[in-house]
């Protein structure tokens, strides 16, 4: 018989200290460490035109602008999920130290693949839901 051996789980704080490889895009989902795929072609595409026209829809919004491959610790940084949104837009400006969160965002924007539906629809949507600024899920 072959011992299991139990994976480690981190809070959001902790997962921001781990000494990741730079080019490795991780998530945190239930305290584990998920690899994200490299974005595609068209996904960069739609990324590029979606930042466009959330500046430009941003424009009499002073202070308020989107922030790409965004960081958001749905139960702040002492909870277990910490993930990267495609963009999200905060009208609280980026404190230094926070490591790509994003405070208190107004609009989350998910860029679905094949390879991120299921996870983008039943993880992270549900608990986009409760950050209590968030207005708007895209």
């Amino acid at each position: 018989m072959t011992a299991t051996q139990k994976l480690a789980t981190y809070t959001a704080r902790e997962f921001l200290k781990l000494d990741l490889p730079d080019e490795w895009r991780q998530e945190l989902i239930d305290g584990h460490l998920v690899s994200m795929t490299p974005l595609g072609g068209p996904h960069q595409v739609l990324h590029g035109r979606m930042i466009g026209l959330a500046y430009v829809g941003l424009a009499n919004r002073p202070g308020c602008t989107p922030r790409p491959e965004a960081g958001v610790a749905v139960d702040g940084l002492d909870g277990d999920q910490w993930y990267e949104a495609d963009i999200a837009v905060s009208c609280v400006p980026p404190h230094p130290g926070d490591e790509g969160l994003v405070q208190e965002p107004i609009l989350i924007v998910e860029i679905l693949s094949l390879s991120t539906d299921r996870k983008d629809k039943r993880k992270k949507l549900p608990r986009y839901k409760l950050i209590p600024s968030v207005r708007e899920i895209v």
